[in-house]
């Protein structure tokens, strides 16, 4: 225990958080969690194994809260289609899933569940998996190594998703039949609250939460 403790104080993360590696969040600017945290009210994977603690991230409106305005049948009209996903830490890239078609609205390819996907291995017990992302956008490949803030793709709608969206999970390997997942603490975001910007050093984001994510390292 003292040694857990001595590496969370080392790396300037909260005592709380159970991983070392020191994350930023995946997406840069404004966006929606719609899954994620303990709670189970809060968070509809909390029952599904290996993803207890993965986010479900969209682009909102903060206004209407609606991810998107018209002609919502087609992927391109939602804010969040397109954007970029960025490294959250450095890392080695061992898997890598692409050519998935991205899903029509009314579509869900459930025997594709991830979609197009990437998983970064952080250091041993410590993985970041990203999932749904938009078919042809993947910059990276498997046995590559890469920085933090680097683009690794862009958001999408492949898989088992009804529409345009990020699932991110911090897990325990890059192996997904025994990973376990991680609750991902985020270093510098801010948090919506009251129509107001509160900055965190370090936040674990849960269901319902707006946040706000400066670009915080260069992205290549």
């Amino acid at each position: 225990m003292k040694s857990f403790l001595l590496a969370m104080l080392l790396t300037g993360l909260p005592p709380q958080a159970q991983h070392k590696t020191e994350l930023i969040f995946p997406l840069l600017g404004a966006w929606h969690v719609t899954n994620g945290g303990s709670d189970p009210a809060l968070n509809g994977h909390s029952k599904s194994f290996g993803q207890e603690y993965a986010l479900d991230i969209l682009k909102v409106n903060r206004h209407s809260m609606k991810s998107c305005e018209s002609e919502c049948k087609l992927n391109k009209n939602y804010y969040a289609f397109g954007e970029l996903v960025i490294a959250p830490a450095d890392g080695f890239v061992t898997d890598v899933t692409a050519g998935v078609a991205d899903n029509s609205i009314v579509g869900v390819r459930e025997e594709l569940t991830l979609g197009n996907a990437v998983i970064i291995r952080h250091r041993p017990g410590e993985a970041s998996l990203f999932a749904h992302l938009k078919n042809g956008s993947i910059k990276v490949c498997a046995g590559q190594t890469v920085k933090q803030g680097q683009i690794i793709g862009l958001v999408g709608n492949s898989g088992n998703s009804t529409e345009p969206h990020l699932h991110y999970n911090l897990q325990s390997s890059s192996y997904l039949h025994e990973a376990s997942s991680i609750q991902a603490w985020f270093k510098r975001v801010w948090v919506v609250a009251d129509n107001k910007y509160i900055k965190r050093d370090y936040y674990a984001p849960s269901g319902r939460d707006n946040i706000y994510s400066p670009k915080q390292a260069t992205s290549k």
